[in-house]
């Protein structure tokens, strides 16, 4: 495994090659990045969650007339997708930037993809890059996510008036194909309620941290997974962008397909700028 340093200015950002893994960020004098207690990538920091993110309900779908059946490393479910323990390789690398790239193939996916991954540090903002190839001959079912828990300062809250859409669910975890309109007040640490669930809240959001704010723009990026759970410590929030829901590669919500010797680009970022 390689550690990477980034910097621009004042800010800093470190990337562990295994599973292309965003552990600490610094944006300005705003540390933006809870660490993971336990060292694990998606207790902490900012996971690359491919090709799905969330979970896959019993790890089995079907994907043109045939089963797969995936790793259960969420009780009856996969979880988080399949890049997270694999060693990236460095392709390009300077001060402030750094691409990463792997194979990702299994017996539980259908292709072969080409995955690379950009980090690009300028100033206040963190960009990532996502080029997907699919180097088979079969389609490919995609979903693309990021699991960055933003540490607060004092509350937090998603910016904005108005209402969401929450998917509704069954099982706790698993969208039905309903949504509910939610008012965005309501997503905050002044809630009482523990959170675990997704928003259908378009491209760009941003989050406030108390004495900062992080932007998140990325076109392809509508959904939201939104956690305040026992990993966040009490001090900081998931608020995880995905392309598709939960469980899409059954529910198809949001799913992209990848044809053979297809490519697809995601990119988002994370801008931090004060009240």
């Amino acid at each position: 495994m390689t550690n990477i340093a980034l910097k621009s200015g004042t800010s800093q950002a470190r990337i562990e090659s295994l599973g292309a893994y965003l552990s600490e960020l610094r944006l300005g004098t705003f540390e933006i990045l809870k660490k993971s207690i336990d060292g694990v990538q998606t207790h902490g920091g900012c996971a690359v969650l491919i090709p799905f993110a969330n979970r896959i309900r019993n790890a089995t779908y079907v994907w043109e007339g045939k089963e797969y059946q995936m790793e259960k490393n969420d009780g009856d479910n996969a979880i988080h997708g399949l890049c997270r323990n694999v060693d990236w390789s460095v392709e390009e690398i300077n001060e402030s930037s750094v691409t990463l790239s792997c194979i990702l193939a299994s017996k539980g996916y259908p292709s072969s993809l080409l995955v690379k991954t950009n980090f690009f540090l300028s100033g206040m903002q963190l960009r990532i890059t996502f080029t997907l190839d699919n180097i088979d001959g079969k389609s490919a079912p995609l979903v693309i996510g990021l699991h960055p828990y933003f540490l607060y300062s004092g509350e937090w809250n998603i910016a904005g008036s108005g209402k969401v859409k929450k998917l509704n669910v069954i099982d706790d975890y698993f969208p039905d194909g309903s949504f509910s309109d939610i008012e965005i007040r309501e997503l905050s640490s002044s809630s009482s309620s523990s959170m675990d669930s997704c928003f259908l809240m378009g491209p760009n959001q941003a989050i406030r941290l108390g004495d900062h704010s992080i932007k998140i723009e990325g076109e392809k990026f509508p959904y939201f997974q939104l956690y305040n759970g026992k990993y966040c410590e009490g001090k900081s929030v998931a608020f995880e962008p995905m392309t598709g829901a939960p469980d899409a590669f059954n529910n198809k919500i949001g799913l992209k397909v990848l044809e053979p010797n297809q490519s697809v680009q995601f990119s988002i970022s994370f801008t931090c700028s004060t009240p």
